[in-house]
């Protein structure tokens, strides 16, 4: 019969738990590892995410600063001046026809571009 000696049966046991909390710790390790990975990519997806927001208000801004160019301009302000508020310069005469009151020629052009529109697309401009 064999005989064991019962130093090394502790041994053994010693070994077993030491073993498991070292595979405690680098499972433990390897969690935290993981999350850190996971946080930097969300990082940097929220990084790109604010990086295209921001190239799309410089955009707009762009566009904001062209239309203010534009609107400051004399012609923007003589144009708005006489479309909108019918003014005129001096010495101009202002003509303004009414629809009815339109020649024969107009108001053929505007008849057949009534008739010539197919039903389905009348009624799409309405619904829509």
């Amino acid at each position: 019969m064999i005989h064991v000696k019962r130093q090394d049966v502790k041994r053994g046991k010693l070994t077993a738990w030491i073993k498991m909390g070292v595979l405690l710790i680098g499972v433990y390790l390897f969690v935290v590892f993981c999350r850190g990975i996971w946080e930097i990519r969300l990082a940097y997806l929220r990084l790109s995410e604010a990086n295209a927001l921001l190239m799309a208000e410089e955009q707009k801004s762009r566009e904001l600063g062209q239309k203010q160019a534009e609107v400051t301009g004399l012609g923007y302000i003589e144009q708005v001046a006489r479309n909108n508020l019918n003014m005129q310069k001096d010495g101009e005469i202002v003509v303004v026809f009414p629809m009815n009151l339109l020649t024969g020629a107009k108001r053929q052009e505007i008849e057949t571009a009534e008739v010539s529109e197919p039903n389905w697309q009348k009624w799409w401009r309405l619904v829509r």
